[in-house]
């Protein structure tokens, strides 16, 4: 998010000199923060796509200003501005916008320009800011770890800052799916089977580096009132 906002003002000419870009940036930033830091916000896993969704490159295109009759050359849709409104990549190639959402719900390991494979974020060939990581499953939730290895269920946040929330929330997200696949998948395996012997030492290792994680997070003094 940090590196986008900087990306973004970079290009921008309604801010020219690099104190008005700083000062913008940072601002921004902070207003993000403010949302994404509320703990309501903190306790839910965003969608594995949510930034691309959110925030990538792509640019509204009036549809007046297509060519009559030119058409999305994925699906061939003639562009209109409600159900096939164009919209264009950083690299200028003009797709309709329901084909963009599917091409990236299709995307395994970047979101890039089904046309020539530019990233969709930032315009870049061959790009490898921007991944994609896909969840094995819908993430457990974080709660159920630092309520079992904290023991601070009555502290908002467990006692954890904001920032160390998010830290933790983003570091143990891949485990922590990883555990809600093994947990489906167990539950069709019979028991004498030596495969669900794996995956029950398989969920204790992991759920044993999840709580290490926490443990060794640099968590502030707390008190109870």
């Amino acid at each position: 998010m940090q590196w986008l906002e900087i990306v973004e003002l970079q290009e921008d000419s309604d801010y020219p000199s690099l104190f008005e870009k700083i000062d913008m940036a940072v601002g921004t930033i902070e207003a993000w923060e403010d949302g994404a830091y509320l703990f309501e916000n903190l306790k839910k896993d965003p969608d594995a796509l949510h930034f691309f969704i959110r925030h990538n490159g792509l640019s509204d295109v009036d549809a007046s200003e297509i060519q009559s009759g030119e058409g999305c050359l994925i699906c061939t849709n003639t562009f209109d501005d409600t159900s096939h409104p164009p919209q264009q990549a950083p690299c200028g190639h003009v797709l309709c916008r329901p084909c963009f959402v599917k091409w990236l719900h299709k995307s395994t390991s970047a979101y890039t320009c089904p046309l020539c494979r530019a990233c969709v974020i930032c315009g870049r060939n061959d790009c490898p800011h921007h991944p994609i990581t896909r969840d094995k499953a819908p993430p457990l939730p974080l709660q159920g770890f630092l309520k079992n290895t904290l023991y601070r269920a009555n502290v908002p946040s467990y006692g954890l800052t904001p920032a160390q929330y998010w830290k933790l929330r983003e570091d143990t997200r891949q485990d922590r799916a990883m555990l809600a696949w093994i947990l489906a998948v167990k539950g069709g395996v019979d028991q004498h089977d030596p495969v669900y012997a794996r995956l029950r030492t398989d969920y204790g290792e992991i759920e044993l580096r999840i709580r290490r994680m926490i443990s060794a997070s640099d968590l502030p003094p707390y008190s109870v009132e």
